[in-house]
């Protein structure tokens, strides 16, 4: 678990790893040339030495604070030690596989060199100036492979080597953090389209159904009843003096009502049954299967709910509703149900409220 969380860490900041690996190579190249000393490799043994200290401080100061520093040394310091090499030692390491993969790394790796658009084509001039001065060197001044002394040559195999290693290890880890950067943007766009799909079918305020998918569940259910005769019941619920609600405590305690309401009655109806928000303090409940407890149950629960305390800002509400319910054993159509529900509700309203009104359809 430990390495996989370290992989993740190196391809989503990729660039320290860059640098502690060239400091690495800088290190191992300048003990093969002290091992094989001649007087010609001791300023580049110097140099190597030195750089890989370099690295290795500047790595571990900046990896957290400020990546763009870092690159930006990274580049001058690879820019000025090729072009130091080339005309110290007259001879062709292949700098330019090494140059080209700067640019590829440049614009890939690090968006927060964008951000900074003055450093950033700082560096480019930097890598361009060099490859001029390497090409330019590579068909005008160098000494050709077969009149280097052993010294040089040795050098040169040396650079070459390092040169392929280290544009490998660059587009290598390059490639794979364009592709876990490629991941996330899949994930966040997967995220914001999930998030989008529930706000067009969901109402913010209480997390219910709203009418369009509602409407998916009507159809749904008529969907049944047609192919296995599989009877469904339709209820729809209005708040009791919801308009006094919000007179008295305002409507932050309507909006408080409405969302705590509902989410006791979702608890008590269970997971089977699907609640919508229809409109203002309006709610449809779908039953996608009748029993013979249906109308028992919804009844129980609505006297319970009735006699349930709500407290907003230490005060306590008692809040209750009205509700109307039909069924499709008589009915063609889920809005024909709706409706005949919705006639039954108001018949509850006007014979005294809280109570649940069941069609002579039913």
């Amino acid at each position: 678990m430990k390495t996989k969380f370290s992989t993740l860490r190196i391809l989503s900041n990729p660039f320290p790893f860059i640098c502690y690996t060239t400091g690495l190579l800088l290190l191992v190249k300048s003990v093969i040339l002290l091992f094989n000393y001649d007087i010609f490799f001791k300023p580049v043994i110097i140099w190597g030495f030195c750089s890989a200290l370099f690295y290795a401080v500047l790595t571990t100061t900046l990896k957290k604070r400020n990546i763009f520093i870092l690159y930006l040394c990274y580049i001058l310091e690879s820019c000025l030690r090729i072009s130091y090499s080339i005309a110290f030692t007259q001879c062709d390491p292949k700098y330019e596989i090494l140059l080209i993969s700067f640019f590829i790394v440049s614009y890939l790796f690090n968006a927060n060199t964008k951000k900074n658009k003055v450093l950033f084509a700082i560096s480019l001039i930097l890598i361009s100036l060099t490859i001029i001065h390497t090409f330019y060197f590579k068909f005008k001044i160098h000494v050709p492979v077969t009149e280097l002394n052993p010294a040089q040559l040795l050098f040169a195999r040396t650079e070459v080597y390092s040169n392929i290693l280290i544009t490998f290890i660059q587009l290598t880890v390059i490639s794979f953090n364009s592709g876990l950067s490629l991941k996330k943007m899949h994930l966040k766009n997967e995220t914001a389209q999930k998030k989008l799909e529930y706000i067009t079918c969901h109402d913010i305020l209480t997390g219910l159904m709203n009418r369009y998918l509602a409407v998916s569940h009507f159809s749904s259910c008529e969907s049944r009843k047609m192919n296995e005769n599989i009877d469904y019941a339709i209820a729809i619920l209005d708040i009791d003096d919801f308009k006094k609600i919000n007179d008295i405590y305002g409507h932050d305690c309507g909006d408080f009502i409405l969302k705590n309401y509902t989410q006791e009655l979702r608890k008590k109806l269970g997971p089977q049954i699907k609640i919508a928000r229809w409109g203002g303090e309006e709610f449809v409940i779908i039953f996608p299967r009748l029993t013979s407890e249906t109308v028992f149950e919804l009844d129980t629960i609505r006297e319970l709910l009735s006699l349930t305390p709500f407290i907003y800002n230490g005060q306590i509400i008692h809040v209750s509703a009205t509700y109307g319910m039909s069924s499709s054993r008589h009915l063609p159509s889920a809005f024909d149900i709706l409706n005949d529900a919705d006639s039954n509700l108001l018949i509850g309203k006007q014979n005294g409220k809280n109570r649940l009104v069941v069609s002579q359809k039913f």
